[in-house]
C-alpha cells in the first residue's frame, strides 16, 4: 500500500543525491540519467572504495557496481 508513495519519494531523494554529487570534484554523475531511485556514480578506481565508505557513513545505501562505479 505504501510502496508507490515510498517509491516516488525514493526517486526524488535519488535525484537530489545526484544533483548534490554532481557538484563534487571526486565523482561524475549524469543527473539527467537519474530517472529512478538508483544513482550511478563514476569515480576513479582509487576513489571507489573510499567514496563508498563515505556514502555509507552518510546513510546512503550504496554498493560497488564495477571497479570505478558506485551504485
Amino acid at each position: 500500500e505504501q510502496g508507490p508513495t515510498w517509491l516516488a519519494a525514493d526517486h526524488q531523494r535519488a535525484r537530489a543525491l545526484a544533483e548534490g554529487l554532481s557538484g563534487c570534484g571526486w565523482v561524475a554523475v549524469d543527473v539527467a540519467a537519474t530517472e529512478t531511485n538508483i544513482v550511478m556514480a563514476h569515480v576513479s578506481a582509487e576513489r571507489a572504495a573510499p567514496a563508498l565508505e563515505h556514502l555509507q557513513r552518510c546513510g546512503v545505501l550504496a554498493g560497488m557496481a564495477g571497479p570505478a562505479r558506485n551504485r
